[in-house]
Order: structure tokens, then sequence, then C-alpha cells
């Protein structure tokens, strides 16, 4: 049942862009830009559901079952904040550079190819990690599910991919936004229905989680936790290049508005997700692991239908990323790549980089791999793009060389805190590329400086 109506809810979005969407891909412009011509409501649903990646439906009621409701609110604010950072750094450039179409062009033109180029990789591998981690989430969910003896969820996947990828090459950007205004607008009606209940239940949402954790200043919250994702996560929104392509693809009057909209939406839809993680552990409901805690409650309060709806929501969430990510890499590659003004372009990149993506999780790769780099690079990139966007002079070698050293160093303090199975190393990892990143960017400015005197 939920395979049959999720490839229908799919189908019938891709039957809707094939209809409507023969005028969305003139030109380039219109086709990966809109035109600029994003709405302020549209924008900003589908802003939340491009940052509400598909494997934070596991995380988040993890955080809420271990933590408690400090674990909760410690997920929700960094991650809606996010976009407020974003928010503001986009309109800044908007600003500067009324006549662009990347963060990437921007310091391409104003400072450097090569360390352009760093940050068009940070972008790419991004990118791929959203199509992956879409994958991991589908994974997940056909365990709990046991959908595994109907399909494998690799085929699974492939099928979601590919339905996506139809429409995603019919319509562009509109599609991603499309897509994700109505993914929104289905989660905020899911679970508002689904909190009201538990509330009607009589759960008031105080659990102190599984490490019945009380206070924020709890050394082994701060310590495995707290600080490194904080730190990882209030800066993460920056280094996504299909939050910059929305920027650059609406007025810019519409950036503060839309953004503050996703940051509102967010909150409510992974705080009304993760309460579920709350509830199983304060309840006492046997689950099969934290992350599925929120299903366990769901079927637990709900039945098997509601399960399935769920079901429905992450494979349409799964598709929305998706769409977003093959999206940008398309404007990237074709533009900044090859250089071509080519919609058709455009679509062959689309198509394949969804292919690599499957097969990268085809040939069992773990995900866990691409997430570090994630993360760390994301990290490690992210006061070097203050420093660009606001245009201080630096010299060039040390920015180059200094941001590869920095993504190198917070790469390894991330596989240690794997190989040692020891998250404190996760901690030392943020710390060492705020630090050594900020040193840089003074360092690569003093000389800059002491150059122009001489």
């Amino acid at each position: 049942m939920t395979l049959l109506l999720s490839f229908g809810f799919l189908t019938a979005i891709l039957l809707f862009v094939l209809y409507y969407g023969k005028n969305w891909a003139g030109t380039t412009s219109n086709f990966l830009f809109a035109n600029r011509s994003l709405k302020i409501a549209s924008s900003g649903l589908a802003i939340n559901s491009h940052w509400f990646w598909a494997i934070a439906m596991f995380v988040a009621p993890a955080a809420a079952y271990n933590w408690g409701i400090v674990g909760l609110l410690w997920f929700v604010i960094p991650n809606a904040s996010a976009l407020l950072i974003t928010a503001a750094l986009t309109y800044h450039i908007r600003d500067k550079y009324p006549d662009g179409y990347s963060l990437t062009e921007f310091i391409k033109d104003n400072f450097s190819n090569r360390v352009s180029i760093v940050f068009q990789v940070v972008y790419a591998v991004v990118a791929l990690a959203g199509i992956l981690l879409g994958f991991t989430a589908i994974t997940k969910y056909f365990a709990f599910a046991g959908l595994g003896a109907v399909l494998d969820p690799i085929y699974a996947s492939l099928i979601v991919g590919l339905i996506t990828l139809v429409f995603t090459m019919r319509g562009g950007i509109r599609t991603s936004v499309y897509t994700g205004t109505l993914q929104a607008i289905l989660w905020v009606a899911f679970l508002g229905i689904m909190v009201v209940g538990m509330i009607a239940n009589g759960f008031d949402f105080s659990a102190i989680g599984k490490n019945q954790l009380t206070t924020v200043f709890d050394e082994k919250f701060l310590t495995t936790f707290a600080l490194a994702f904080a730190g990882s996560i209030i800066v993460g929104s920056t280094m996504h290049g299909m939050m910059w392509q929305k920027s650059f693809s609406m007025p810019k009057e519409n950036i503060w508005p839309s953004y503050i909209i996703a940051s509102v939406i967010f909150a409510l839809v992974v705080f009304g997700l993760g309460s579920f993680g709350l509830y199983a552990q304060a309840t006492g409901l046997e689950v099969k692991g934290a992350d599925m805690s929120s299903l366990t409650a769901i079927l637990e309060l709900y039945g098997p239908l509601a399960i399935t709806a769920f079901g429905v929501l992450l494979i349409g969430q799964t598709s929305t990323v998706m769409d977003a990510c093959m999206n940008y890499i398309g404007s990237l590659v074709t533009r900044e790549w090859l250089h071509k003004d080519s919609t058709t372009t455009a679509r062959v990149v689309m198509a394949g980089f969804f292919m690599l993506a499957w097969l990268i999780s085809w040939s069992k790769v773990e995900v866990w791999t691409i997430f570090m780099f994630m993360g760390a690079a994301r990290l490690s990139m992210f006061i070097p793009v203050i420093f660009q966007i606001y245009r201080v002079r630096m010299q060039e070698a040390i920015m180059f060389y200094g941001s590869v050293i920095v993504i190198s160093g917070a790469m390894y303090l991330s596989f240690m805190a794997r190989e040692l199975k020891n998250p404190v190393y996760d901690m030392y990892s943020v710390a060492y590329a705020i630090a050594t990143s900020l040193l840089a960017c003074l360092l690569a400015t003093a000389l800059a400086k002491r150059d122009e005197v001489i």
C-alpha cells in the first residue's frame, strides 16, 4: 500500500509538471533560476522542505529520545537559526552582486578561480550527500515497515529517483519549489493532527530522555552531542548550493520574508516530529533504535495507516530534496564548469548526477564517509564565506592552501571520532575547523595589507 500510494503520488506530480511545465524551460535563466520570479510563500515553504532532509526525520527523534526536551530544542533551534544566517548572507551578496547567479561565480569574479573551485567541490559533495541520505532514509523506513520483502529499497530509491528526475528535467527549479511547497503543507497537516492527538492523551512534553538530562550544562551532553552538533549545523545551510540557487531566483526583497517563513515552519515541523521520540521514551515503548522512536510512537498511537501516511510523506520528502539537489548541480556544472547556456546540457548533467549517486549507494560505500566530508567541509568554509561575501581583501595563496588544510584536519578528527567510537573528537573537529579557518582568514588579511603597504 505504501509503495503504491508513494509511486502514485509522485506520478501525479510528474503528470502535472509534464502538462503545466512546458513553458518553464525556454532558457537556462528560466529553467534554472525562474527568471528571478519566485514568490515569498512558495519559496519559504520550499526552503523549509529542502533544509528538512529526509535523514532529519530520524535524527530529531533520536535526539529527543536520548536527551529529552532539552535535546530536541537543541536540535531544532540551531537548525532553524541556520536559515536566518543564510538569509542575511544571501541578501547581502544579492545587494553587492545584483547581476550574478551564484556565490561561487562571485568568488571567482572577485577573488580567485581556484578558491572558487574549493567552494564548488564542497557544494557538489553536499548535493551528492542530499541524494545519498535520502536513499538512507528510504532504507530505514523499509526496515521498520518490513517492505524489504516486497521491494529491495535500493530499487525503490531508483524508482523514486527516476520519476523525480523526469519531472526535474521537465520543469527545472520550479518543480523543486512546487514539490517542496506541497511537502511542507502535507507535513504541517499530518504532524498537526498527530501532535494534537498526543496532547489529547495527556502528554506534556517535559520528558528528560533516556540519559536523564535536566540541564544544558551537562558535561556528557555538551561534549558528545551538543557542541559538535550546534557548531556544525548552525552554519550548514550556507553551504547548501540549493539555498543559494533559490536566493538568486527571487527578487532580492523576497529573501528575508521567504527565509523567515522557512525557519518558522521548519521549527514547527521538526519539533512536532521529534516530540514522538519524547513520547516513546517517556512512556517506555520498546524501540528498535532511538532513530526509529517516532515511528514506534506513531504506530502505537495511531496504527498502521498512520505509518503508511508517514512513508508516503518520507518518500515525497526524499523526492523533493533530490529535485533541489539535481537542479543545483545542473546550474553549477552547466554554467560554471562547462560554461554552456543550454537547457539540454543541464538536463544531461542532472541525469548523470543522479545515476552517479545511485551507483554509489549500490556499491555500498558508507554514506557516513560522505556525511563526514560534508560536515567537515561546510564548517571549515563558513568563516571564509563571510570574509568573501564582505569582500575583505586577503592573500589568495593563504586562503587556498589554508582551506585545504582546514578541511583535511577537520575530516581527520571526524574520522578519529568514528574509529575510536569517541564522539568528543567531533567536538574537537568543530573547534579546530572554526579556530583554524578564522586564523587562516586573519593571516591572509594581514598579509594582504602588508603587501599593499609594500
